[in-house]
């Protein structure tokens, strides 16, 4: 067994008071969890050998977990490649600041560690635990930290205690430091570890309770009991394990060792002196899992997708360069892309990833940047990208994530340095491939001609514009039953999906686009003087226009609501209703409204979006249509009117035809109704 003796004089650590918050502190670290959230204690007293004792007592009470070969101990430059590690991320609380541990000391004893090989679980399938629980301590490297030296946190900082003055934390309540421990700067003082992305890399890191220490009594009422066994309970990594943590566990004296539950996992993260790349996730609509000194969580390493909400991006750390400038290119693959990669730069340094949009297109996954990002480090020594989604489609899928650093003023005098590899597995309800090369077509079920509906539209029957309150009213929803227009709301041909997987099917939505060619209002008053109501024209109000509803769903003409999310070869109604309006009031300025023309028109097509809200149309079908409104009026007391002989509503349709025709859908920009502007003459 190789130990590595390490006391409190041969290492430089940092403290910072804690009590119910973590603060961060500066460290290359490969985090595994997303903060500590609870603190468990052992056996009472507690089962183990003294501090420092070398070897220590497997036989005793003591938590672990694993950095995996393939999640993260995975270092770029291929198989035999080495990671070394160069200190701890810890947390480091007491119940009494007085005595711990064997022989009594005056400030809390760091827990034993031992780094080494983790292995296949005999008794519970599919975990992984340390090596030395089936073949005893053989390839391990001790770390034997010793005696804190800290002082109480009553004392650094009164504030921590009640009441004041007093040696002991609120009721409940147990203080200590939140300490990053840091091997000599030397390269090769640390610990190395193997990382060559494989099951010979998957680490196991075990920290030993300190014996007899006891959990009650005592003069803060908890015992005197040093506690570094701190755990985040709120993961939530996909679920491989039967509701079990393949990479965590502990051991009570005297019983086998145990997983934990998946959603927990020991607190403390491993800092390495080389750069590090980790990835972030999130498995639902809330903020990005990440740990108090950065990072990602247990669950960027198994990322559930099925919530449709997960997110997915990638953090480097390069603690050693937080002062310049440095550039990162960071991506993700399909594919593990082996040494030496693509090249990049212009051949200056190569990348281990394809930085192509393969991955993207097919999932919305982040590939990364195909040029250089220029940007300074934070104090944290942490560049972060952005969040981007994570589909259910992803399901099944594993994500390579690699990337490279590059220090110093590009490209004169650059230094590149490669980062380890995370490989991410997606999880969803059920396994699903890409859709892309595979999304439906879209079907038009009629009975004789299979056209016939499209070619001509139903409107509603030319019933009498609405007349009082002093104004006349046509159209619109404030008239539904009055109306001239398009009405297929309640009767259109059926429409499907015609594709053979529903997954892809359901990814898709059919709903109509709509586009103002034109539109001319006008009302007459006494003595000529007119009202004239079109588009105001302009750069962003020149027709044809997007005329649709205040969605929700833009371009579509209204919430899609029913139309999205339908199964393969399965019927259904596709809806469209727009009676256009207007609205004219009977008396202006003193001049009576005598005459009001409206000519509208449109061109409308039903489109397929495969996938929903990608923009990625197919145009089903057009028509061109108008409306016209041509009434005059009498008997106009400014309240009320009638209607003189002869008024006309109708519509018509001008064009139709399969596909989008002639004319180029707009589908962004400024609103139909937006760019309506009134002007008025002779008044």
């Amino acid at each position: 067994m190789r130990a590595l003796h390490w006391l409190g004089g041969a290492a430089f650590a940092v403290a910072l008071p804690a009590s119910t918050s973590h603060a961060q502190v500066n460290s290359n670290d490969l985090t595994l969890n997303n903060g500590g959230d609870v603190i468990f204690m052992y056996s009472s007293p507690s089962s183990g050998f003294t501090a420092a004792a070398d070897p220590p007592d497997a036989a005793g009470d003591w938590y672990y977990k694993v950095y995996s070969g393939a999640g993260g101990m995975n270092h770029v430059t291929g198989l035999g490649s080495v990671m070394e590690v160069d200190g701890f991320y810890e947390s480091l609380f007491d119940t009494f600041w007085g005595t711990v541990g064997s022989p009594a000391s005056s400030a809390a004893d760091f827990y034993a560690r031992t780094l080494g090989p983790a292995v296949a679980s005999t008794v519970n399938p599919g975990i992984l635990e340390p090596a030395f629980v089936s073949s005893g301590f053989t390839g391990e490297t001790l770390v034997l930290v010793g005696n804190s030296g800290f002082g109480n946190p009553c004392t650094v900082n009164p504030s921590l205690c009640s009441p004041p003055g007093s040696t002991c934390p609120p009721t409940g309540l147990v203080n200590g430091y939140l300490v990053e421990l840091n091997f000599s700067s030397t390269p090769g003082t640390g610990v190395v570890l193997p990382a060559d992305g494989t099951s010979s890399s998957d680490t196991a890191v075990t920290y030993f309770v300190t014996g007899g220490m006891t959990a009650v009594g005592g003069p803060c009422g908890l015992g005197d009991y040093g506690l570094q066994d701190v755990h985040s309970d709120d993961e939530t990594q996909a679920d491989v394990a039967a509701g079990l943590n393949p990479d965590g566990g502990f051991q009570l004296g005297g019983g086998p060792p145990l997983p934990e539950a998946v959603v927990s996992m020991a607190e403390f993260n491993l800092t390495f002196r080389v750069k590090i790349l980790q990835v972030q996730a999130s498995t639902a609509a809330g903020p990005v899992e990440v740990s108090d000194n950065g990072g990602g969580a247990t669950n960027s390493l198994r990322l559930d997708t099925s919530s449709g909400l997960s997110s997915i991006g990638v953090e480097v750390r390069d603690l050693a360069s937080s002062a310049v400038p440095n550039i990162t290119v960071a991506g993700s693959s399909p594919l593990s892309i082996p040494n030496p990669g693509v090249p990049v730069f212009g051949g200056e340094a190569n990348l281990l990833v394809v930085p192509a949009g393969t991955f993207a297109a097919t999932s919305g996954a982040w590939v990364g940047s195909t040029a250089p990002t220029v940007f300074n480090f934070a104090s944290e020594g942490a560049f972060t990208s952005p969040q981007l989604p994570a589909v259910p489609c992803l399901s099944g899928a594993v994500l390579h994530t690699q990337g490279v650093v590059v220090d110093l003023t590009f490209p004169v005098g650059s230094t590149f340095s490669h980062t380890n590899a995370m490989i991410t597995a997606l999880f969803g309800a059920a396994p699903c491939v890409s859709c892309v090369g595979n999304y439906p077509t879209l079907k038009i079920n009629t009975t004789g001609d299979p056209l016939k509906d499209f070619t001509t539209p139903k409107f509603t029957p030319p019933d009498k514009p609405q007349i009082g309150g002093g104004q006349i009213k046509t159209g619109g929803v404030a008239v539904p039953i009055q109306s001239v227009g398009v009405n297929e709301a309640s009767s259109m041909v059926e429409v499907e999906l015609d594709g053979d997987r529903d997954n892809c099917c359901k990814e898709c939505r059919v709903d109509f686009i709509q586009n103002a060619l034109a539109f001319s209002r006008v009302g007459t008053y006494t003595g000529g003087a007119t009202i004239t109501k079109e588009f105001k024209g302009g750069a962003d109000c020149t027709a044809p226009l997007l005329d649709a509803k205040k969605s929700p769903n833009p371009p579509f003409y209204a919430n899609p609501g029913p139309f999205e999310n339908n199964a393969c070869d399965t019927k259904f109604d596709a809806k469209m209703f727009d009676p256009p309006g207007t609205t004219f009031d009977l008396v202006h300025k003193g001049k009576k409204l005598e005459k009001v023309t409206q000519t509208d028109s449109f061109v409308t097509w039903l489109v397929l979006e495969c996938p929903e809200d990608s923009g990625a149309y197919t145009y089903a079908y057009h028509w061109e249509w108008k409306v016209e409104h041509v009434y005059e009026l009498e008997n106009n007391d400014g309240t009320t009117a009638e209607l003189k002989d002869g008024w006309t509503a109708c519509a018509t349709t001008t064009a139709s035809g399969v596909g989008k025709g002639p004319k180029t859908p707009v589908t962004t920009g400024m609103n139909s109704i937006d760019c309506l502007c009134p002007t008025e003459n002779g008044f």
